[in-house]
Protein backbone atom coordinates (compact mmCIF):
# COMPACT_ATOMS: atom_id res chain seq x y z
CA UNK A 1 0.00 0.00 0.00
CA UNK A 2 1.06 3.56 -0.62
CA UNK A 3 1.18 6.21 2.10
CA UNK A 4 -2.00 7.92 0.94
CA UNK A 5 -3.89 4.63 1.18
CA UNK A 6 -2.41 3.81 4.57
CA UNK A 7 -3.24 7.16 6.18
CA UNK A 8 -6.82 6.94 4.95
CA UNK A 9 -7.20 3.33 6.13
CA UNK A 10 -5.81 4.19 9.58
CA UNK A 11 -8.13 7.20 9.85
CA UNK A 12 -11.20 5.21 8.86
CA UNK A 13 -10.25 2.33 11.16
CA UNK A 14 -10.01 4.83 14.04
CA UNK A 15 -13.42 6.30 13.09
CA UNK A 16 -11.95 9.78 12.68
CA UNK A 17 -13.03 12.43 10.23
CA UNK A 18 -10.37 14.34 8.34
CA UNK A 19 -11.10 17.32 10.57
CA UNK A 20 -10.68 15.29 13.77
CA UNK A 21 -7.40 13.80 12.56
CA UNK A 22 -6.14 17.22 11.53
CA UNK A 23 -6.88 18.57 15.01
CA UNK A 24 -5.03 15.68 16.66
CA UNK A 25 -2.02 16.24 14.39
CA UNK A 26 -2.01 20.03 14.59
CA UNK A 27 -2.45 20.48 10.83
CA UNK A 28 -5.27 21.71 8.65
CA UNK A 29 -8.04 19.54 7.29
CA UNK A 30 -6.80 20.43 3.80
CA UNK A 31 -3.39 19.02 4.72
CA UNK A 32 -4.92 15.65 5.62
CA UNK A 33 -6.94 15.76 2.40
CA UNK A 34 -3.76 16.40 0.36
CA UNK A 35 -2.06 13.41 2.01
CA UNK A 36 -5.03 11.14 1.34
CA UNK A 37 -5.22 12.13 -2.32
CA UNK A 38 -1.43 11.84 -2.80
CA UNK A 39 -1.04 15.53 -3.63
CA UNK A 40 1.46 16.17 -0.81
CA UNK A 41 3.62 14.15 1.55
CA UNK A 42 3.94 14.78 5.30
CA UNK A 43 7.16 16.00 6.87
CA UNK A 44 9.27 13.80 9.14
CA UNK A 45 7.76 15.45 12.23
CA UNK A 46 4.23 14.93 10.89
CA UNK A 47 4.98 11.24 10.28
CA UNK A 48 6.15 10.92 13.88
CA UNK A 49 2.89 12.49 15.10
CA UNK A 50 0.86 10.17 12.85
CA UNK A 51 2.61 7.18 14.45
CA UNK A 52 1.81 8.51 17.92
CA UNK A 53 -1.84 9.30 17.16
CA UNK A 54 -2.50 5.86 15.65
CA UNK A 55 -0.10 4.03 18.01
CA UNK A 56 1.67 2.30 15.12
CA UNK A 57 5.27 2.03 14.01
CA UNK A 58 6.85 4.09 11.28
CA UNK A 59 7.21 0.89 9.26
CA UNK A 60 3.42 0.60 9.09
CA UNK A 61 2.88 4.26 8.19
CA UNK A 62 5.55 4.09 5.50
CA UNK A 63 4.24 0.82 4.07
CA UNK A 64 7.08 -1.52 5.06
CA UNK A 65 4.70 -3.59 7.21
CA UNK A 66 1.02 -4.36 6.78
CA UNK A 67 -1.54 -2.56 8.90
Amino acid sequence: MEFYEIIKALRIEASLSRKELAEKLGVTQACVSYWETDKKKPSYDQIKRICIVFNVSGDIVLGFEDI
